[in-house]
């Protein structure tokens, strides 16, 4: 079971001629109790794979010099305790984007992943599409941005939101974002909201403090751990000429 998300939907979705929202791949959000098989079946099915890493939940195939991402984690593993499974089992069946039958992703788990995406690249590396898509889709979420502030809380997401709420804030002076910000109050963890969101104005921000700001993102202490445990056993690997995705086909992006 996999619902396209991301570039390939949104345009459809939230633009009005989908060449005003270039694609550059292709994602679809995969359980990650299907990953390995899903992945499997593409790589016997003679599509090169790119990059695999079942640890992080993240494949690419090249389909006639196009990319195909299967992504089984939202944005990266440990930043939000919102997982796929969760996502997958909120979505409905969708009979009108496409001439087949595909699964839709209800909207506010498609916003809180496009923010976790923001936050995972930790702001400087966002696609120049990232702001214009989550802006158009807070359109279709008036009304429901209580909702929106209460699922990012269950989802341990509440200091990641308040960040990229800042931060489209900031950047396009988004009236809808600032009304999330505001929804929200005080993020709950108010030193590393204030950290994203200093991130979110550094033109570039150094991979090495990048990734941690990032990885420290979740509100819940022990997912906060793994992350950085996750992080730093990748970077020793890396350190001592490895690669942590050895056993796995393609060579690593990103940690």
């Amino acid at each position: 079971m996999v619902a396209p998300i991301k570039g390939i939907v949104l345009a459809r979705w939230l633009y009005d001629d989908v060449t005003e929202r270039p694609l550059r791949d292709v994602d679809l959000l995969v359980a990650r109790s299907s990953f390995a098989q899903a992945a499997e079946r593409l790589g016997r099915a003679g599509l090169p794979t790119q990059y695999l890493s079942k640890e992080l939940g993240e494949a690419v195939f090249d389909v006639d010099g196009f990319a195909v991402e299967l992504h089984a984690e939202i944005g990266r593993r440990e930043l939000t305790s919102l997982s796929v499974d969760d996502v997958l089992r909120g979505a409905t069946q969708d009979t009108t984007t496409f001439p087949f039958v595909s699964l839709r992703i209800d909207d506010i788990d498609h916003l809180l992943l496009l923010a976790a995406n923001v936050v995972k690249d930790y702001f400087v590396d966002a696609n120049p599409h990232q702001a214009e898509d989550l802006e158009r889709l807070a359109v279709r979420l008036e009304g429901r941005l209580d909702e929106l502030v209460e699922r990012a809380g269950h989802a341990g997401f509440s200091s990641g939101l308040w960040a990229v709420a800042d931060w489209m804030q900031y950047r396009r002076g988004s009236e809808r974002f600032a009304r999330v910000r505001d929804e929200m109050g005080r993020p709950p963890r108010r030193l590393q909201a204030r950290a994203l969101a200093l991130a979110g104005r550094s033109k570039r921000l150094p991979l090495a403090v990048g990734l941690p700001l990032a990885c420290w993102t979740n509100d819940e202490p022990a997912m906060r751990m793994a992350a950085l445990a996750r992080l730093a056993r990748r970077g020793v690997v890396r350190k001592l000429g490895g690669d942590p995705d050895a056993r796995q086909t393609g060579s690593p992006r990103s940690s």
